[in-house]
């Protein structure tokens, strides 16, 4: 019994580490991308002795940071897919133990689709910043129209990729703490 409430322990502890990873990956990117530094110095005015960035710039920053976005959520990706086998293996050792998994099963099949769709989501905002258009091949602004569709567009499938990881995190983890509780 001490070995499953190991596991049961360990996959809550997983569950919650990642969707704090997740948590906060994006309240630290989402509301620097949404605060350029145009917007933010045109609010508060630039520092002493510092001239404001020019609108090309401050498009290039936006880019470099949707770059470190896009990294930081393949990171995140990859971390739910490690814990879909780690849920996997907990749910086999539990079957084995003669369990009804039947609940943890359906919750982790809508992980897993709904991992998917975060996949699918960010492999468009992938394609989207690596085809740069309206930048140059070192992020800078080629075309202001063409550069602020590119950030637009891929911050759409970024947030929509982040926002499906919080929401199915939490899902799977409130559904592993309703089977424990029903279970103990």
């Amino acid at each position: 019994m001490s070995a499953l409430n190991s596991l049961k322990g360990w996959l809550i502890k997983l569950a919650g580490g990642a969707l704090a990873v997740a948590l906060a990956a994006g309240l630290a990117l989402v509301p620097a991308y949404a605060a350029s530094d145009a917007a933010s110095s045109a609010v508060t005015g630039p520092a002493a002795g510092t001239p404001p960035p020019t609108l090309n710039q401050a498009l290039t920053n936006i880019y470099q940071r949707e770059q470190t976005w896009l990294s930081i959520q393949s990171n995140t990706l990859t971390d739910a897919n490690t814990i879909a086998v780690n849920a996997q293996n907990w749910i086999n050792t539990l079957k084995g133990q003669g369990k009804d998994t039947s609940a943890l099963s359906t919750a982790l099949a809508a992980f897993n689709a709904q991992v998917a769709a975060a996949q699918t989501g960010h492999d468009t905002a992938s394609n989207i910043l690596s085809g740069h258009a309206g930048f140059d091949n070192n992020g800078q602004v080629t075309d202001r129209g063409q550069a602020i569709t590119t950030l637009r567009t891929a911050f759409q499938s970024l947030q929509s990729a982040h926002l499906t990881l919080l929401s199915v995190a939490v899902n799977l983890r409130l559904a592993v703490r309703n089977w424990i509780n029903a279970n103990s």
